[in-house]
């Protein structure tokens, strides 16, 4: 939802894509090397260190471009989205992880209540509260219908939903328009703490993919001394989901703090007042959601009015 490609040879196109295709070249070359395998087959002339340098750096820009092309539809598979996705298969451990925080956060309430005479709660109790409201707030939607397959997923549903919650508005439609009115310092900041999200998704899907290809490598040629290469492999992908995941964090929490400063000047700049009751708060929100994400102009007819009577007037 919130994703946005870089632009060619800034920071966050080296640290999300150029870096993880650099690691991921090095890697492929040494694994050759330890095969055995000679990158320059016998019946070609000896190769020029310099073109070879250049190959390598043409490989390792083609592999980083592919990386920004794909970078949607990865993100999107490790979060679980698609039919045949095999993490939708996980969905049930995400359920039982979402309940068993849920009966901790019950139980907790139920020893507060307890404790309900006392002036302040236990330390330790009041600690057990907060760790799981915030592991709550980081780590899953707000509703059980809104899980997804892979933790990864869930801690980004977790901010998605954010201004939803906190707001009553749907970040699909707000949060293009809110970058507009974000400073560029602001936009530099949430490019950067993205761009070390990407380096870890990039990063499992090379371990990932190199795993699977050494894996099928080895087999056909029987080369038994490296059957732990695979295994390794996936070690290193399940750690870079997990580095993904914590990334997603501090992403995430850079996201909502621009819907808690920005927000205002975004209903500004639409020309719009912010109401004063949180009914029509509500009632101004869910037009604003039906204007952005289905074209229905209620809430913007009479500013449209407004704008043709000025510039009627300038004319």
């Amino acid at each position: 939802m919130f994703s946005q490609l870089p632009g060619f040879l800034d920071r966050s196109f080296f640290i999300g894509f150029l870096l993880p295709s650099v690691l991921f070249t090095t890697g492929v070359y040494l694994l050759l090397r330890s095969l055995g395998i000679e990158a320059q087959p016998d019946l070609l002339p000896p190769s020029d260190p310099i073109l070879d340098v250049t190959a390598f750096g043409l490989a390792i820009s083609i592999i980083a471009i592919v990386l920004l092309v794909i970078n949607r539809p990865l993100t999107r598979i490790l979060e679980g989205y698609g039919r045949f996705n095999p993490f939708r298969t996980l969905l049930f451990l995400e359920r039982r992880r979402y309940h068993k925080l849920q009966n901790k956060i019950k139980q907790a309430k139920q020893e507060r209540a307890k404790h309900s005479t006392q002036k302040e709660l236990p330390a330790e109790l009041a600690n057990q509260l907060i760790a799981n409201y915030q592991m709550m707030a980081e780590r899953f939607p707000d509703q059980e219908a809104f899980l997804l397959p892979t933790a990864f997923g869930n801690t980004l549903r977790a901010f998605e939903v954010y201004p939803r919650v906190i707001y009553g508005l749907e970040a699909i439609g707000a949060w293009n328009r809110l970058l507009t009115v974000v400073p560029r310092e602001l936009r530099e900041s949430l490019d950067a703490t993205k761009a070390l999200m990407d380096f870890w998704v990039n990063l499992w899907f090379l371990s990932l993919s190199l795993s699977l290809s050494s894996a099928v490598f080895l087999l056909f040629q029987k080369r038994s001394e490296m059957i732990w290469l695979p295994p390794v492999l996936v070690l290193l992908s399940w750690l870079a989901a997990k580095g993904a995941r914590s990334a997603a964090v501090e992403w995430g929490d850079l996201i909502k703090a621009t819907f808690d400063m920005f927000l205002p000047d975004l209903w500004r700049k639409l020309g719009l007042n912010i109401p004063s009751t949180d009914e029509e708060y509500r009632q101004s929100t869910d037009r604003l959601n039906q204007a952005f994400l289905y074209r229905k102009p209620r809430l913007f007819k009479k500013k449209t009015r407004e704008a043709q009577a000025s510039w009627m007037k300038q004319d």
